[in-house]
């Protein structure tokens, strides 16, 4: 397993810019995450933790089609983990988030995969905001974190560090 020191950022998040509001949130919630003292002496799965979460959010508009950029497949390549925003908007097999997910598979595993469910109500199937990379990973598909249920911060964090 790759360690935090070889990577740029821990984590990269993909989402649809319909969700843009609550992905800056998350944003600003994993880069003011500060770890406990405790925390920084224990070595975890990926290595020690960190002091404090590097992450990357790309926040240009991007149009629908076409291939990824060499600078986000870079930035993809450069993170320790690939969190992903699942909504109804980045459900579209041709959204950028299904793209990044593709990419980040080719050069990681799907255990770096973080979901994060953003469900339009409470009954809402999961397979209504997962995007089809996840989808296809079956048994394998990595648990995430439902905003519905556990707000989602905590457990993003904890995936992170290990």
């Amino acid at each position: 397993m790759p360690e935090f020191g070889i990577h740029k950022y821990h984590a990269f998040i993909s989402y649809a810019r319909e969700d843009k509001a609550l992905v800056d949130d998350l944003y600003k919630r994993l880069t003011r995450w500060r770890a406990p003292a405790s925390l920084l002496k224990r070595e975890g799965r990926f290595g020690r933790s960190p002091r404090r979460l590097g992450v990357y959010l790309d926040r240009k508009s991007q149009e629908s089609g076409g291939a990824l950029s060499s600078g986000l497949r870079e930035k993809l390549e450069q993170s320790a983990f690939l969190i992903v925003l699942c909504s109804s908007a980045s459900k579209s097999p041709k959204s950028w988030v299904t793209r990044e997910i593709e990419h980040f598979l080719k050069v990681s595993s799907a255990d770096r995969i973080i979901p994060v469910i953003l469900r339009d109500h409470e009954d809402q199937p999961l397979e209504e905001v997962l995007p089809g990379p996840l989808l296809d990973l079956g048994e394998d598909a990595p648990v995430g974190a439902d905003l519905l249920h556990d707000g989602g911060v905590v457990p993003v964090t904890h995936k992170i560090i290990g």
